[in-house]
């Protein structure tokens, strides 16, 4: 799980993710209250960590454009 600091809508990150075929989903629909935004889950489960890595980096690039 991660924290993600933006102005972003999590659904718009979840795009930008999507279409550098980065696996994230919100974590919003785990709390009691759907207010926490900017929390996510990675679908990175069977990746190592070289992967993990290069896959963060991924997604920065893309919500830094």
């Amino acid at each position: 799980m991660v924290k993600i600091k933006t102005q972003l809508p999590d659904d718009l990150i979840i795009q930008k993710a999507a279409a550098a075929e980065i696996g994230l989903i919100s974590a919003r629909k785990y709390y009691l209250q759907s207010q926490n935004q900017g929390e996510f889950i990675f679908d990175y489960s069977q990746l190592d960590s070289v992967k993990i890595n290069e896959g963060l980096k991924k997604l920065s690039q893309v919500l830094n454009r």
